[in-house]
């Protein structure tokens, strides 16, 4: 029986952890999984932040290797020739218009991603402000 309860608490210690992880609103690191998240709010809808994340990966000359695309959400994986790694996960928030994106970047062993995902969501934005986007 000890066994069981000893798994049930690491469980809720695993999504506590996970769960707070999205609260911070500059880069953290989870020092767990080594990957630094950023998470923001954007008065916008889900097909222009698909577009502004992508063109901010061609940007910074990220090379886009997976992702997935949904209804609400979609899920965009990149990574640099120096083999950094990100993936930004974009959600429909519960009011209309409005948009959540989760930025992520590292590795399970280096931690070292709050530069890049500053980096990312500067570009980021920079490309959804971006008044000639809209003309193309």
């Amino acid at each position: 029986m000890k066994n069981l309860r000893d798994k049930a608490s690491w469980a809720g210690l695993r999504q506590l952890r996970t769960s707070l992880k999205w609260r911070f609103p500059e880069p953290s690191e989870d020092s767990s999984l080594g990957i630094s998240t950023m998470k923001a709010d954007y008065d916008c809808g889900l097909d222009d932040c698909v577009a502004a994340t992508r063109q901010a990966l061609r940007n910074l000359e990220f090379v886009i290797v997976g992702g997935e695309l949904l209804p609400a959400e979609a899920r965009i994986d990149a990574r640099s020739e120096m083999a950094e790694l990100v993936f930004i996960h974009i959600k429909a928030a519960d009011e209309p218009g409005k948009t959540l994106v989760y930025f992520h970047a590292g590795r399970d062993w280096s931690p070292d991603g709050t530069e890049l995902i500053q980096k990312l969501r500067d570009e980021f934005e920079r490309c959804l402000n971006d008044p000639a986007r809209g003309s193309q």
